[in-house]
């Protein structure tokens, strides 16, 4: 017998007007585009209870259900700690492999059901998305006052969020990087996003400012700062300038990495070009006035394992201490 399971999601606000389609095949990579629209045209998706359309605009608090085929769960790393906690907040530091929401094959090894568990919350709100193989701080609200309240200052871009990611290629020089992000039509990846400047149907505006904090071998650390909070932000924008994202399986410098890591046939010729086993991004820094204490909360975390290894390899300490700020 068929085992299905029911999945429910609480819209985040770096995701609002996004189409319900498009929102839907660019996190549950499974199924395509077009076969999330014959769901959804089926009944078979429902936002606040309620049929929609494929074209619909989801909205941040409203809540998408479906089922899904119930499928063996993959290991994770669970080891995440608390970098802040008072009455109204935490912040988390998440290790890298770890899926923060529900999502495809992940459902119980998440964060999302580890602070269930490890704090007894009825309902988590987990403000911020990190990619799985992305680690570093992301914030969760104790309760929905609180998370009204934290989404109203990103609204307002109140909330600073900066980066450390690693980059073949030599940047020397700080740049911004203001375009559009949409789904990749040509990438035989079909989560896989582009970024370009001139604005497209379907493509929702964006703009990361990079810094370069060391360059070595044909490698380079940048600090990057977000503006939006667009789904792969970061990690498309690099690559469609020409700076794939290291140990990246959709954005590195192999297209093709993606298909051959979900069918188990990654050589080690792709691991060794790989470099890390892990796409090297860390969200680092998260600074903001706290909206009910009115005081500033800054918290910082350095790289954490074969990220902070790879990279000490390859820079000088006197360059590398600003990871550890």
């Amino acid at each position: 017998m068929t085992d299905y399971r029911s999945v429910e999601i609480e819209i985040q606000a770096e995701d609002e007007g996004i189409r319900l389609d498009v929102f839907l095949a660019g996190r549950y990579r499974k199924l395509s585009r077009r076969q999330w629209q014959d769901r959804i045209n089926q009944g078979l998706v429902k936002v606040n209870s309620k049929e929609a359309k494929p074209s619909t605009r989801i909205r941040a608090l409203e809540r998408v259900t479906f089922q899904f085929i119930k499928l063996p769960e993959p290991p994770v790393e669970t080891g995440y700690s608390v970098e802040f906690e008072d009455e109204w907040l935490l912040i988390i530091n998440k290790p890298a492999r770890l899926p923060v929401h529900p999502a495809g094959r992940y459902k119980v090894n998440t964060l999302y059901h580890l602070l269930q568990i490890d704090y007894g919350f009825s309902s988590i709100r987990i403000l911020n998305r990190l990619d799985r193989e992305t680690s570093g701080l992301l914030m969760v609200a104790k309760s929905r006052e609180s998370a009204y309240a934290m989404q109203k200052l990103q609204r307002k871009k109140a909330i600073e969020k900066n980066y450390h990611v690693l980059v073949e290629g030599q940047v020397n020089e700080p740049f911004r990087a203001e375009g559009f992000i949409g789904l990749d039509s040509a990438s035989p990846i079909e989560k896989k996003l582009l970024f370009i400047p001139e604005s497209r149907e379907g493509f929702l505006n964006a703009c990361t400012d990079f810094e370069p904090v060391a360059t070595g071998k044909g490698i380079s650390l940048l600090k990057a700062t977000l503006h939006t909070g667009r789904m792969h932000q970061i990690r498309a924008t690099l690559n469609s300038l020409g700076y794939p994202v290291v140990g990246d399986k959709i954005y590195g410098i192999d297209p093709l990495w993606y298909l051959r890591f979900i069918h188990d046939e990654l050589s080690d010729d792709d691991r060794k070009a790989m470099r890390i086993p892990r796409q090297a991004l860390h969200s680092f820094r998260l600074a903001f006035i706290h909206p009910f204490t009115h005081k500033k909360i800054e918290i910082q975390t350095p790289c954490p394992g074969n990220f902070q290894i790879f990279s000490n390899n390859l820079f000088d300490c006197v360059s590398m201490r600003s990871l550890d700020l």
